[in-house]
């Protein structure tokens, strides 16, 4: 008989292995012992964060405090209690909704409704199943791309150089998820459109954000190969 955990943790080794393998920019920035989930499965807004490395207890407390809805004190909240016991470090690290583990074969983001609007995808697999874990995979990659443009010193320089807002840096990420998993491309340009009235799809835009993915994916594949010879 196959035991259920050791089931879970092959599937999450695998699920990690993917991303590493998929993106030279996620392998940079992953660490698992910078990775936490919600202890909560209620479905948030916010799937997942990257927290800087300023983020500490007190910049975890404003936030709170600034929030106006219960949902969003509470969140902040769990954060501030695991950190008081040392479990989640002050700052630098992802910090993903409670239903974004890849192992757990829960729904993530997507609802009936929202698959139905985004057209037929081929294959065997339930649509539904293949967004799944798109989204799951995306969300890892993207706040794991967050954090190698800080902790990578040429990544970091770079990024303080070519995408200095917020507006330029989620377009961005907007670009590489869309790369990497075209069936969210689409949910991807309605998302960042909405949130920055960013149109990722025009020409011009395509063309710089599509040049950055080639300039930081090079500096992120010579700094993988040095640190290979060097070893």
């Amino acid at each position: 008989m196959v035991d259920k955990n050791s089931l879970m943790a092959s599937e999450k080794d695998k699920f990690f292995s993917d991303l590493k393998s998929k993106s030279p920019l996620f392998e940079l920035g992953f660490s698992e012992d910078r990775l936490f989930y919600d202890d909560s499965t209620e479905r948030l807004e916010r799937r997942g964060a990257y927290f800087t490395e300023g983020s500490d207890l007190e910049a975890i407390k404003r936030e709170q405090d600034k929030q106006k809805g219960l949902v969003g004190k509470n969140y902040y909240s769990r954060i501030a209690e695991r950190m008081k016991s040392n479990e989640i470090p002050q700052g630098d690290f992802v910090y993903m909704s409670g239903i974004m583990k890849p192992e757990d074969r829960v729904y993530t983001a997507f609802s009936k409704d929202e698959v139905a609007k985004m057209g037929t995808l081929s294959g065997a697999v339930p649509v539904r199943n293949l967004l799944d874990k798109d989204s799951e995979s995306a969300i890892h990659l993207e706040e794991f791309v967050h954090r190698a443009l800080r902790v990578v010193p040429e990544l970091n320089e770079w990024r303080k150089n070519n995408v200095p807002s917020t507006i330029d840096e989620e377009s961005l990420m907007s670009a590489i998820v869309s790369q990497y998993f075209p069936n969210l491309a689409k949910y991807e340009s309605k998302r960042i459109e909405n949130n920055y009235r960013v149109d990722i799809n025009d020409q011009y835009n395509k063309k710089i954000l599509n040049n950055w993915i080639k300039q930081i994916e090079k500096i992120s594949s010579d700094v993988l190969k040095q640190k290979k010879e060097s070893k």
